[in-house]
């Protein structure tokens, strides 16, 4: 569980590296809102939430890990490590959303398309720290 000051608290201990959080207490999320991905990721969250909670606007927002990328102080994600997004407005209405974190990659680097233009994977932001494998499907 996230903490107002961008810790968190293990709520159980897992077998695994992948760690999974409630996001719908943060601003301009939706009402059901779960992010999973691997500890080595967690700083980075933290991070995140914080640009997040700083902001006022998804704008503001972005700008500030734009920022952040360009000074260098950007905190990178693990590499090949997932992250998978579950967001519903709603009880009925469940959207997912799993992307593999390769940062620093690009399209030609990995030999993937850099849209989803073929129906398959591909390389989103490549050659920054947020580059990231997005795969087809909800």
């Amino acid at each position: 569980r996230w903490k107002p000051d961008h810790t968190y608290e293990t709520l159980k201990a897992g077998t695994s590296r992948l760690v999974c959080f409630d996001r719908s207490g943060e601003d301009r999320r939706n009402p059901f809102a779960v992010q999973c991905t691997s500890l080595g990721n967690l700083p980075r969250v933290a991070q995140n939430r914080k640009f997040r909670a700083e902001s006022k606007t998804n704008d503001e927002e972005q700008a500030k890990v734009m920022a952040a990328e360009k000074n260098g102080t950007r905190v990178k994600p693990e590499y090949g490590s997932p992250w998978i997004n579950a967001n519903w407005p709603d009880h009925k209405t469940v959207r997912t959303h799993t992307t593999i974190a390769v940062p620093g990659a690009t399209p030609q680097s990995l030999g993937l398309p850099d849209s989803n233009k073929q129906t398959g994977a591909w390389v989103m932001d490549g050659g920054t720290s947020a580059a990231h494998i997005k795969l087809p499907g909800q």
